[in-house]
Formats: structure tokens, sequence, C-alpha cells
């Protein structure tokens, strides 16, 4: 299983970051320049599955509930914590969640949600591989 870290950007050309709300952790597209909370080390999985572990050392998943909200909050990763990638083009993907709906921006809250079935310019991200977690670490 190869790491690398990885950082997204939304359609509002915010990067997603890990965000402390009252109660809950969120991805959420609201940083102008990456930093550390932007930053999400990305494990390939079998085909084009993949997870992400945040800076906290949890693993995004979907939370179930009436918004599929995605959190960093596994510390070991489950099938929630499982996404496909899908390449758009060079830099643009897709990811699909577990549940089946692509993640996209909640327009006005910019949280990060598994909710759509078809995918629209809200879940496409500019992706960017930093480095490998293992020269990062060096």
């Amino acid at each position: 299983m190869s790491e690398k870290i990885m950082v997204l950007k939304a359609d509002n050309n915010k990067y997603l970051s890990r965000i402390s709300r009252v109660g809950a952790e969120r991805i959420e597209a609201s940083k102008a320049e990456a930093d550390v909370y932007c930053r999400f080390v990305m494990h390939d999985l079998k085909g084009s599955r993949i997870t992400l572990k945040a800076d906290n050392n949890k693993y995004l998943a979907v939370v179930k509930g009436p918004v599929s909200y995605i959190e960093p909050i596994k510390l070991v990763p489950d099938a929630d914590c499982e996404f496909v990638l899908e390449r758009v083009s060079e830099y643009r993907v897709l990811l699909k969640a577990a549940n089946g709906k692509y993640l996209s921006r909640n327009g006005s809250y910019n949280a990060i949600e598994a909710n759509k079935v078809v995918p629209d310019a809200s879940c496409q991200f500019i992706d960017t591989i930093l480095v490998s977690a293992l020269e990062a670490a060096e």
C-alpha cells in the first residue's frame, strides 16, 4: 500500500481542510492557502479505491445521518473510509464515498458531504500530490 500526501481544492477555489466545530470535526472547503490542516495522507488500496488520513491521524469517513458529512473520525479505517477516485482530467478528480454518492461542496456552508448521485461542478476537486509520505517524514 503506497502513501502520498494529497491536497484538494474545491470549485470555490478554497482548499479542503479539517475544521473544528462545536461537537464535530468536519472537512470543509474553506482555506485560501493550503496549510497542515489541508494535507491528507492518501493510501492506495486495490483498484481505484483510496483512504485519506487527516492531520489528527484519523481517517476521513462518511458519517451516516440526515446529512452525510465527511469527518476525520476513524482511528482504524473501515468501509466508510474508502473512496473511489475517478480522474476527470489530469488534475481534476471525483471521489465516490461508501454510500455510493459523490463528495461535493455544500454551497451554503462549504462542508464536504457525500450527497450527489450524479456529479456536478461541486463534486470536482483539483488534486495535488505533494510528495510521498515517506519523503515527507525525512
